[in-house]
């Protein structure tokens, strides 16, 4: 399974690249907007791959950043979002935009991307709502905020063991952020779902 491709720019196309990555000549479906980012033919590149094996193809689709992947990942795993309906997506909204959308509940604005119509839009809001807030929030628990990637973890770790007492997952980050606020806690699992206990129970 191809994860990472690092190479030469070999052929671009509208939607597809080659990169040359040891002598072989690897097709890659991409966003549109992932073209405007290309280096000129014969530069060095590197992309993240999302490998889909069936019975008459792989098929390679890849992306400037891990999280942009795993966006394109999430956006499949949906009824009716195919891969090519995905790159629809991530060409007309930054990913950036694409998590907002879903996270604020705007169906809207996933409709203007051709192909997505109402029902799918609002099938892709209800069920990636709580993962893409969920990934937000912790991208800016390891960003300005001075948060370490262990952090991160720590952060989303004591979040799902609150959502297992019986927590609603949002109020369950929002305690956890609380308490995270004392920079003692906040690579210790352990003691964050305690501290955000005694925020809970004294709310």
């Amino acid at each position: 399974m191809i994860a990472f491709l690092s190479g030469k720019l070999r052929m671009a196309g509208v939607n597809h690249v080659v990169v040359d990555a040891g002598g072989v000549g690897y097709r890659v479906s991409v966003p549109l907007s992932l073209m405007a980012q290309m280096p000129v033919i014969g530069q060095p590149v590197e992309l993240y791959v999302h490998t889909q094996v069936r019975e008459d193809a792989i098929q390679l689709f890849g992306f400037p950043t891990l999280e942009d992947q795993e966006l394109f990942e999430l956006l499949i795993t949906i009824t009716g979002v195919g891969p090519k309906v995905a790159l629809g997506i991530m060409s007309v909204l930054a990913a950036g935009a694409v998590a907002q959308a879903i996270s604020s509940g705007d169906a809207a604005a996933l409709q203007r991307v051709p192909g997505v119509g109402a029902k799918t839009a609002q099938r892709i809001v209800l069920e990636l709502k709580d993962k893409m807030t969920e990934r937000m929030w912790l991208s800016r628990s390891s960003g300005t905020s001075g948060f370490s990637e262990a952090k991160g973890e720590a952060m989303k770790d004591a979040v799902e063991a609150l959502v297992a007492l019986g927590y609603p997952r949002a109020q369950a980050r929002q305690a956890a952020e609380k308490a995270a606020e004392d920079e003692a806690l906040r690579e210790d699992v352990a003691a964050l779902v305690r501290s955000a206990l005694r925020i809970l129970t004294t709310r």
